[in-house]
């Protein structure tokens, strides 16, 4: 049951996040975050450019007890606009590009994507997973495309959403009137993610 002590307890733990990462203070960061959470957060964020977590659907949890309590990023949730199915955020500025950083614009990643000590943490942990895990993600489009296309066709069937106007979906998007042609520009657009992160995070290391 919560009650308005849990509440201020919550709202004074995340200032005290929020400031430390503003003042730049990573030894005060680690006694109060979950590092790898957070990278891992930020990595899958950022591979899928997902609008999302600039005003919305980011969740996390306190856990632990005494010198071991941490915050801790996640679960992931609500991915539909991602991977360039997404025109533009609130000011205009456009998401669908496979180029460019997007993560930065959270208010809480913004200061921690200034601290080296991080970026540099999400650099390394970038090429740890990227040539087996990030690749896995990518042919597993492939495969579920693959193994399920009955299904998905028979949703098209019933749901005649196939190239029309959809909320905020770019129009080069809409305008690919196929399962097939949405699955491969899916798989193209995160390839070309992938390659242009390789290139952003070598420049970090």
């Amino acid at each position: 049951m919560r009650t308005p002590a849990h509440v201020s307890y919550v709202q004074d733990y995340l200032n005290a996040v929020l400031a430390a990462a503003r003042a730049g203070d990573w030894d005060e960061l680690n006694v109060l975050i979950d590092v790898p959470s957070f990278v891992d957060f930020y990595i899958v964020q950022e591979f899928m450019k997902n609008p999302d977590v600039t005003f919305s659907s980011v969740f996390m949890t306190i856990r632990g007890q005494g010198d071991m309590r941490r915050l801790y990023m996640g679960p992931l949730w609500d991915f539909d606009l991602t991977s360039g199915n997404y025109d533009v955020l609130f000011g205009g500025v456009p998401t669908y590009h496979p180029q460019g950083l997007l993560v930065h614009r959270n208010h809480l990643y913004a200061p921690l994507m200034q601290m080296p000590e991080f970026v540099a943490s999400v650099a390394e942990r970038w090429y740890e997973i990227s040539s087996v895990e990030v690749a896995q993600t990518i042919a597993h489009v492939a495969y579920t495309a693959a193994q399920f296309e009955d299904c998905f066709l028979r949703n098209f069937e019933r749901h005649l959403i196939m190239g029309e106007r959809s909320w905020n979906i770019p129009q080069h998007v809409r305008e690919i009137d196929t399962f097939q042609g949405q699955v491969e520009f899916l798989i193209t657009w995160l390839e070309t993610r992938a390659a242009w992160l390789d290139e952003y995070f070598s420049q970090v290391l």
